[in-house]
């Protein structure tokens, strides 16, 4: 997972706890906590002589546009939303790409100085996409598939949270509620639960269920996904964790230096 999750959480954590105790985020504060976490995400405005940004977003754009946009498929009769990832059902990791595809379009969507900033079409075509997403792939009516965990509880959601996250003002209330309910359904019920994970996986999930609760109003949510973090930071003495002295075990015997290691 992208790094500056670990940026996320320290702000978050200075809002939240000090200590044992967790303090309830106010209105203010969930929406600054949104509009902090959008910013991580897209960044802000750049003057036009900056000539590397200009370069770095021409690409995005690009990439955007024949990697994803021309092959947004918008036609009912056919039973996929991207052309070229049509055995959805059937093969867990593609609803991962599909919720990553929307996000990329989220993200240009909400992007100063792009030529997709706010442009009503591609609007349009994410609020599409969207809705096929959780009419088709992600809600509790849809089920599981049989897909793979991670891409259920991680790959998947991490890329959605994202996606909501930049798009709330633009939905409505009623849809943003059915895709948290879909993430409730999905996620781990309560920080002990068996499906919570150790170490970095359990900071994903714990990044989710936080984000969730942020979208959300809903400091139940916010307080679980905080606790699920801390815990990873417990020193442990056996097992998945950090240790003593400084090591990170995960996998139940593997040391990482890197990967698993330096994302937690």
């Amino acid at each position: 997972m992208k790094k500056y999750i670990v940026v996320f959480f320290l702000v978050l954590f200075s809002l939240l706890a000090i200590g044992d105790k967790t303090f309830a985020q106010t209105i203010a504060e969930q929406n600054m906590s949104l509009n902090n976490w959008k910013v991580s995400l897209v960044g802000k405005a750049f003057p036009a002589s900056n000539v590397a940004l200009k370069l770095t977003l021409a690409e995005k754009e690009q990439a955007l546009q024949q990697n994803v946009l021309s092959r947004l498929n918008k036609d009912p009769k056919k039973n996929y939303l991207f052309s070229n990832v049509t055995a959805w059902k059937t093969n867990s990791t593609q609803s991962t790409i599909i919720a990553t595809n929307i996000e990329k379009m989220a993200t240009l969507y909400q992007t100063p100085n792009s030529i997709y900033y706010r442009n009503p079409t591609l609007k349009q075509d994410i609020i599409y996409s969207l809705t096929w997403f959780y009419n088709n792939l992600y809600s509790a009516k849809v089920g599981k598939l049989n897909r793979n965990w991670y891409d259920l509880q991680i790959g998947t959601p991490i890329s959605l949270v994202n996606t909501l996250v930049l798009m709330k003002p633009d939905i409505s209330s009623t849809f943003l509620q059915n895709y948290l309910k879909a993430i409730d359904y999905f996620e781990p019920a309560t920080a002990t639960a068996k499906d919570v994970g150790t170490g970095a996986n359990r900071l994903d999930k714990g990044f989710i269920v936080t984000i969730r609760g942020v979208l959300g109003g809903n400091q139940a949510k916010i307080n679980m996904g905080t606790e699920m973090v801390k815990r990873v930071y417990t020193p442990v003495t056996s097992g998945d964790g950090f240790y003593a002295d400084g090591s990170f075990i995960q996998h139940a015997n593997t040391p990482y230096t890197t990967g698993y290691g330096a994302q937690s």
